[in-house]
């Protein structure tokens, strides 16, 4: 598995901004681009199966992002070499890595929001009677 750094693609301006196909996506966005690619690590890999099969444009976030100190995407491809298993990934499989990488960019696009809504619920706890 080979993984390749480059800049933030016009591909994740679309996705992440919903463009409409005539590059309006920029002039309405107001910095939210920024913030976005800030939020997922202001690159994107391409990560390379082999020589036929790769991801375009992963945030460098969601690629780097560990759950139990491992990388989740590289553990998650690493059980399914073609050496240990065998066979060549399944259209499926192929599928769920698209998935995966979703499923981990809306996370890590939440978070700013999770934090925010943690802060404010501490702020106003309800001081319990007799408590410390």
């Amino acid at each position: 598995m080979i993984v390749g750094a480059r800049g933030a693609s016009n591909r994740l301006n679309s996705i992440l901004l919903g463009d409409d196909g005539q590059g309006h996506a920029e002039q309405s966005a107001d910095g939210a681009y920024d913030q976005l690619t800030a939020c997922l690590g202001g690159a994107c890999y391409d990560v390379y199966l082999n020589d036929v099969a790769y991801w375009r444009g992963v945030p460098a976030r969601v690629w780097k992002c560990t759950i139990g100190g491992y990388q989740v995407m590289k553990k998650w491809l690493s059980y399914r070499e073609r050496a240990l298993l065998g066979r060549e990934l399944t259209p499926d499989e192929a599928r769920y890595v698209t998935e995966m990488t979703r499923r981990i960019t809306a996370i890590l696009l939440l978070e700013p929001a999770l934090d925010a809504n943690y802060e404010r619920v501490k702020a106003e706890t309800y001081p319990w009677p007799g408590g410390s």
